[in-house]
């Protein structure tokens, strides 16, 4: 399975949330309207049962990546 990485580079630090290929649109989307002011904040859960908040105005002052990486998973050699 293939996943997407999307890294938010802000002053308070680098925040990483790992995103399934499914999903990825619907968070693309949601982190752009926060951007725009049509929302005020973007939520993540993460795996481990934590919530992330990212207010709107964090995430115009920082610097958004995303890449594309294959799921460790598939990388395992089976003997």
């Amino acid at each position: 399975m293939r996943n997407r990485k999307i890294v938010i580079y802000h002053a308070s630090g680098a925040h990483t949330l790992e995103i399934p290929s499914d999903k990825f649109e619907d968070v693309h989307q949601r982190i752009n309207e926060c951007i725009k002011g049509k929302k005020k904040s973007f939520i993540s859960k993460n795996a481990d049962g934590s919530t992330t908040i990212f207010p709107s105005e964090m995430l115009k002052n920082s610097v958004i990546t995303i890449d594309l990486f294959q799921d460790s998973a598939e990388n395992n050699t089976k003997i």
